[in-house]
């Protein structure tokens, strides 16, 4: 019974890239169409997120190996990292290319 158990969490935990990837997709499209400096955006807590997530996926490459938590934990360091981009670049660097 735990062994079931043991491949759902496997198999839920994987699927969280899918979900993250998901949930990321909204926000990254709305940087992708905003004109604006995204003022809305906080350029503090996502410079933040970007560095946990970091963390977290350079902890699951080379202390951990466990290839699921690689891809995972790669995923929100994708989301995040894009998202932080988008922010710089609206904020920065946006306004001087138009």
């Amino acid at each position: 019974m735990l062994d079931l158990f043991e491949k759902f969490l496997v198999l839920a935990y994987a699927g969280n890239s899918i979900i993250a990837m998901i949930g990321y997709a909204p926000q990254i499209w709305k940087l992708v169409k905003d004109t604006t400096r995204s003022e809305n955006f906080s350029l503090p807590t996502w410079a933040l997120w970007v560095w946990t997530t970091l963390m977290t996926f350079s902890y699951a490459t080379i202390v951990n190996g466990d290839p699921v938590f690689m891809i995972v934990s790669g995923a929100y360091f994708l989301g995040t990292s894009a998202i932080f981009a988008l922010i710089l670049y609206n904020r920065f660097l946006r306004q001087r290319s138009e």
